[in-house]
């Protein structure tokens, strides 16, 4: 077997952590835990995006970016969910997600001195697509 490069070895870190991360969210709503589900994809963007500050890679930063932004649209549609008001939710969630990827070329700057503009494109569509929704 070949020896692992430092990129490698963290990448592999960083899969097992969020393995032993969505097992643990999985024992919680086997228990019954209902509250917990709403949070998962919010926690693991946090720690994407973490990991992508230290490490620098962009594929963390872009799955941080959609986990972080997308995990907070899901928590305010689980809360607007309660009390509904003709698709007001699904597009905030829309909204949030479409941020997450407006938010993409940014961080990439940022955290690994490469602008990604692809995310661009979906982020400016499910944007428009939020707008007329909230119309």
């Amino acid at each position: 077997m070949p020896e692992l490069n430092r990129e490698q070895k963290i990448v592999l870190v960083i899969g097992a952590s969020l393995i032993i991360l969505g097992a643990g969210f999985l024992l919680l709503e086997m228990f019954g835990v209902k509250s917990a589900s709403g949070w998962v994809p919010l926690i693991a963007g946090v720690i994407a995006l973490a990991l992508a500050a230290v490490t620098r890679l962009p594929g963390f930063t872009i799955i941080g970016a959609l986990l972080t932004f997308g995990g907070g649209g899901l928590l305010l549609y689980l809360a607007m969910a309660e009390h509904p008001r003709d698709g007001l939710a699904e597009a905030v969630f829309l909204l949030f997600v479409s941020a997450g990827f407006c938010s993409v070329p940014v961080l990439t700057r940022l955290l690994d001195k490469k602008t990604l503009l692809w995310p661009l494109i979906p982020g400016v569509a499910g944007l428009l697509a939020g707008i007329v929704l909230l119309i």
